[in-house]
């Protein structure tokens, strides 16, 4: 499975750079900083809340750090793109900024128990701020 999503997040990364420019900055000394870590994970958190972002940067990321998405409810469970976040183990996390009840919060630990075992494992993970 890994093959086929680095070869999947290769033709989509190249098929975006005909719609968008993008610029990388101190790109390589994240990687080798990174590798200096002992297997502990990285939580990313980029700053620009844009719809296209996640894809984007999770695309840049992929092939050195794998990152695994932490996606709201509502976008992780449409249709077929519930099987894609699935293999790249994304996370569902409830959706707060409606309403706040019992479950979202018994959701929301589990979630963040779940980020905090990875992270010791190495796991790496994305987290997008809400538009």
């Amino acid at each position: 499975m890994g093959k086929i999503l680095d070869c999947l997040a290769w033709i989509i990364r190249h098929l975006l750079r005909l719609r968008y420019k993008i610029t990388l900055v101190h790109y390589e000394e994240m990687r080798k900083w990174a590798q200096k870590q002992e297997n502990k994970g990285i939580l990313f958190l980029p700053n620009h809340p844009a719809e296209i972002d996640p894809v984007l940067l999770a695309l840049i990321l992929w092939r050195p750090f794998k990152p695994r998405g932490l996606v709201v409810e509502h976008f992780y469970y449409l249709g077929w793109i519930e099987r894609l976040l699935s293999w790249v183990r994304a996370i569902p996390i409830p959706d707060l900024g409606k309403k706040v009840n019992k479950w979202k919060e018994a959701q929301m630990k589990k979630s963040r128990f779940s980020i905090e075992e990875g992270l010791e494992r190495g796991d790496n993970f994305l987290i997008y701020p809400r538009s």
